[in-house]
């Protein structure tokens, strides 16, 4: 092992083990507001529904070029940490965000039909799609430093609640986006200028007010140790340390750890290199995690960017209130995030995963079936569609989460950033098949499309049920949800059952678990 792997390690174990400080606060909020206002801006473009383009397989497009954007900044998005560093990456990011979802806002008439020649109107067209591309790349390469800035600087047992948390944050920013679009949109509201066109200005605006947030972010210590600056990395550490002491808590001494540092961890793997190791290392927790991200992008990625167009193209609801459909999904979307995520269990069987899918396929598969009978309306259409992703919003993080578990400890953050492309990859199916399906105003048209997606989640679902594994019974209880009072902190001498310091996704055991260890013991 060379010194500088070594010093990783050290630094990665005393950052695992510390108690929750200021240090961690000023950092979720941080990714928080930054993952907020990449909600935001999504569901602002997906509250408007058609109104940029006016035709349902460009508005397919553009939202499937957004989610391979995604997918490709997510990827692309830890490389570059890997190479340049975090806080340049992030930076960088930010101001792609800011100019590619400010562009369409600014984008000549010509984008939209009869207002100009039709070269001119497909030149805009093509643009839209591109600024598009570009704002998924952003949104992907800021998620990638949301992981790995979880992954590094949180306490271990914190993980996983911390990316719930952040979660909840990004569909908060999603309310917050299509309520701006709906406030936005009605008759009179932005005097001289078209109300889509300020909704979608509003998170460009607010990632410039708030874009300091990004210096909150500490630089990755185990790139500035590959890096060469071991002073500024350790100082990162003995400063959230010194944070934590002045708190009134005990630092004890982290015992000597054998776990590759965080960082070095698949660093100068490409995506296949990864997807191979994982293939070795776990093959059916790998088949089920993709098979089960896969379906749940394409399901998210069908409805999310298509919900408004389905109520104004089907049912006729005007572009004012279209918005309000989409604030009704964001909320559910929101509520499931923060109140149901602990019910998926990570490292389990599986099992309470492949519920959630079918959970997800029964009222889609109702909506699409009342929908080709002309039953129903635009709001219970939209209230079938909450309660269907309702318990989706916290299982896309805990997906992830769950097949992190079973993975070895180096394995851990790349196969994270693998999957959360996957989830992305998933979904840009989903809304060029309904643009398509839009394009041919017909009900029972829209109707298969709802049916196709329930019935791949199910199959997912099913797929979960058959390709179930041993559960991974060393999850350790977090020591600050079981303290009854805050007090000073020491870390265990002899946990019951250790693992290494970069734990990117633990999670407290359940008291189901719990039972079971003591049981054990």
């Amino acid at each position: 092992m060379t010194d500088r792997s070594r010093i990783s390690e050290e630094l990665a174990g005393r950052l695992g083990r510390l108690p929750w400080i200021t240090f961690h606060t000023r950092i979720v909020l941080a990714v928080g507001a930054v993952w907020a206002l990449a909600g935001l801006a999504a569901n602002a473009v997906a509250a408007v529904g058609l109104a940029p383009v006016r035709d349902p397989a460009w508005m397919g497009g553009a939202a499937g070029a957004f989610l391979l954007g995604e997918a490709v900044g997510v990827l692309g998005g830890g490389a570059a940490a890997r190479r340049w560093g975090r806080r340049r990456m992030l930076w960088g990011a930010v101001a792609v965000f800011v100019a590619a979802n400010a562009v369409p806002a600014v984008l000549p008439g010509g984008v939209l039909p009869g207002t100009g020649p039709p070269g001119s109107m497909l030149a805009g067209l093509v643009a839209y799609v591109a600024v598009r591309f570009a704002a998924g790349v952003a949104g992907g390469a800021e998620y990638a430093a949301v992981l790995d800035a979880v992954a590094e600087l949180i306490p271990r047992a914190r993980r996983t609640p911390v990316l719930l948390a952040v979660n909840g944050l990004y569909w908060l920013g999603g309310l917050l986006g299509a309520a701006a679009q709906f406030a936005l949109a009605q008759p009179g509201a932005v005097p001289g200028m078209t109300g889509w066109r300020a909704g979608l200005l509003v998170a460009p605006v607010l990632g410039l007010l708030l874009a300091g947030a990004c210096g909150l972010v500490p630089e990755s210590p185990s790139w500035l140790v590959r890096a060469g600056r071991t002073r500024q990395a350790a100082a990162i550490v003995d400063t959230a340390e010194c944070d934590a002491r002045a708190a009134g808590h005990t630092i004890g001494r982290a015992p000597a750890s054998r776990a590759a540092a965080p960082g070095e961890a698949g660093a100068g793997e490409g995506v296949l290199a990864t997807l191979g190791a994982m293939v070795r290392a776990e093959r059916l927790v790998t088949v089920r995690a993709v098979v089960l991200c896969a379906s749940q992008g394409g399901a998210y990625g069908a409805v999310v960017f298509t919900l408004v167009a389905v109520v104004t193209g089907v049912y006729r609801v005007g572009d004012a209130a279209a918005p309000a459909y989409a604030v009704a999904f964001a909320a559910a979307n929101l509520v499931g995030a923060v109140v149901l995520g602990r019910l998926l269990d990570p490292g389990g069987q599986g099992l309470p995963f492949a519920v959630a899918h079918m959970w997800v396929g029964g009222p889609l598969a109702l909506a699409g079936v009342l929908l080709a009978r002309g039953v129903g309306s635009a709001w219970l259409t939209t209230l079938l569609l909450c309660l269907a992703f309702l318990i989706a919003a916290p299982s896309t993080v805990m997906l992830v989460a769950d097949a992190a578990a079973h993975y070895p400890e180096p394995l851990r953050r790349p196969a994270a950033r693998v999957l959360s492309a996957v989830v992305r990859l998933g979904g840009v199916p989903g809304p060029l098949l309904f643009g398509a399906l839009l394009a041919e105003r017909s009900r029972g048209a829209v109707s298969l499309g709802f049916v196709a997606a329930a019935v791949s989640v199910v199959v997912a679902g099913l797929v979960a049920v058959a390709l179930r594994t041993p559960a991974v019974d060393d999850v350790p209880e977090s020591p600050f949800e079981a303290a009854p009072h805050p007090g000073p902190y020491v870390r265990p001498a002899a946990p019951a059952r250790p693992r290494g310091p970069d734990a990117p996704w633990s999670f407290p055991a359940p008291p189901s678990r719990a039972r079971r260890d003591d049981a054990d013991r």
